[in-house]
C-alpha cells in the first residue's frame, strides 16, 4: 500500500479514537443517526464503543501495512 494510504488510513484510525473518547467524556454514543446514552441503554453504548474501538484498530492495522487477511488471522477469524 502507498504511503498516501497508509496515511489516510492512520488518520481515520485517530479520528475513531478521538470520537470514542469524547462520547465516553459525556456519556453519549453517536452511530449512523442514533444516540446511545450510556445512563438509557448501556449495553447498547457499550458495543458502539467496542465496534468503533475494533475499527480503529482494523484501520490502524493496515495503516502499518499489513493486510486484510492478516488481521483476521490475528482476530482469529479465518
Amino acid at each position: 500500500m502507498n504511503l498516501g494510504s497508509r496515511i489516510l488510513l492512520a488518520a481515520l484510525a485517530i479520528f475513531i479514537l478521538w470520537t470514542v473518547v469524547r462520547a465516553l467524556k459525556r456519556g453519549v454514543v453517536y452511530s449512523r443517526g442514533y444516540s446511545f446514552r450510556l445512563d438509557d441503554s448501556p449495553l447498547l453504548s457499550t458495543l458502539a464503543v467496542v465496534v468503533h474501538c475494533l475499527g480503529a484498530m482494523f484501520f490502524a492495522y493496515l495503516a502499518a501495512g499489513y493486510d486484510m487477511a492478516g488481521f483476521a488471522r490475528l482476530c482469529g477469524w479465518h
